[in-house]
């Protein structure tokens, strides 16, 4: 008889541990997961962050009490958890503002990697549900389709990106969230923050903020902004290269604000993604690879390259000459200048004929006054058309 009690004790106890761990269940794998995602590195950390982001209500606290660390790679570990639960949920669905505004409440409290990882995992987000929506079918279908960020969750992501772009360490990453919530909320929304947060990441200290103030103008709201644009010009001389490659991206279609003569030099860069983005740019605005070869030959940091350029000259049209003429008679060196040969020496050798000597009349020939230069029209055809005149 006491036997048989202590059996049925025995499997209430069970019992009661089972349900006590199916209960808990939850929440020790969350601690489990979570504990093995902050320690994770590589393809281990995407598998890690989405174990935790399974077990949602569970591992959320967990994950923001680690982004207090100063570790960055425990705080980038934990915004990939972050970016797991908003995609599981759905961009529009009620628990992405519960999981933002649960952000906002802790954000504070997070170390600067910590914030700086989060903003970045709302940027991911909200790529990914760009992306999502850009294959949902043809253009026509995407425009109806394409529904603004939800109220409640514009209002509490804009919130934060407020307060981050005050602080000078988090103004980089803010503004490539800005540059994604322009293109996620209502049309006309948000673009003159944008703008005024554009114009003081322009004057950053940090080349990284000043890249993705530049990025922040190449957004359809503020593409077409001429005055913007221009502030953009000197950045084509930043020190840092992908400052310079940013800037010559923006502006490798503006011919309007940075002309063909400003980027010549950028063939020269020490940056060789910088020449190729330059090259991409030239030939973007008409210039074929023999129209390049001479841009880089004129352009050249030596002098004795850039003259012989004045080779090629019997090859174009009179007409062509005078944007050629004055680039070499503005040069900076001597030599080039020196070396700039004569308008008629240079139509006698296109045509055949032998110049005549001085005082020296030819039958036939009208010694009257013509305009011997393309100044004398009332615009000149500019770089871009000297070069595509050689062939």
């Amino acid at each position: 008889m006491f036997t048989k009690k202590k059996v049925w004790l025995a499997l209430l106890t069970l019992i009661a541990l089972g349900g006590i761990a199916y209960w808990q269940h939850r929440t020790v794998l969350a601690h489990y997961y979570v504990r093995q995602l902050a320690g994770a590195y590589g393809d281990h950390r995407e598998e890690w962050a989405k174990k935790a982001a399974s077990v949602d209500d569970a591992a959320v606290p967990l994950v923001l009490d680690n982004l207090a660390s100063s570790d960055p790679i425990v705080c980038g570990n934990m915004s990939a958890a972050l970016f797991h639960v908003a995609k599981n949920a759905g961009f529009s669905h009620l628990r992405t503002v519960e999981l933002a505004e649960q952000v906002k409440g802790r954000f504070a409290g997070f170390s600067t990697p910590g914030q700086e990882k989060t903003l970045l995992a709302w940027t991911r987000i909200m790529q990914d549900h760009q992306k999502a929506r850009g294959q949902d079918g043809g253009a026509e279908e995407q425009d109806r389709n394409a529904k603004p960020l939800p109220a409640p969750l514009t209002k509490v992501i804009s919130s934060i990106l407020i307060e981050s772009e005050k602080q000078n360490e988090l103004r980089g990453a803010s503004l490539l969230l800005a540059a994604e919530l322009v293109d996620c909320v209502q049309p006309g929304q948000w673009v003159d923050a944008c703008r005024a947060m554009a114009e003081r990441g322009l004057g950053d200290p940090l080349p990284g903020t000043r890249a993705a103030a530049i990025q922040l103008l190449l957004r359809q709201p503020m593409r077409g902004d001429k005055e913007l644009l221009a502030k953009v010009v000197p950045l084509l001389r930043d020190k840092a290269a992908p400052v310079r490659r940013a800037a010559l991206l923006a502006l490798a279609a503006e011919a309007d604000v940075a002309r063909d003569e400003s980027l010549l030099p950028f063939l020269h860069d020490d940056d060789p993604e910088m020449q190729e983005i330059c090259q991409m740019a030239m030939r973007k605005r008409g210039l074929t690879d023999d129209d390049l070869r001479l841009a880089r030959m004129i352009s050249d940091p030596s002098p004795a390259t850039r003259v012989r350029v004045v080779l090629h000259f019997h090859r174009l049209p009179d007409l062509n000459l005078s944007a050629w003429l004055r680039q070499l008679s503005h040069d900076a060196s001597p030599l080039a200048r020196r070396r700039r040969p004569r308008r008629r020496r240079l139509s006698a050798r296109r045509s055949g004929r032998t110049p005549a000597r001085a005082g020296e009349h030819r039958p036939g020939r009208d010694r009257s006054p013509q305009c011997p230069t393309l100044s004398c029209r009332a615009r000149g055809p500019g770089l871009a058309g000297t070069l595509n005149q050689i062939s």
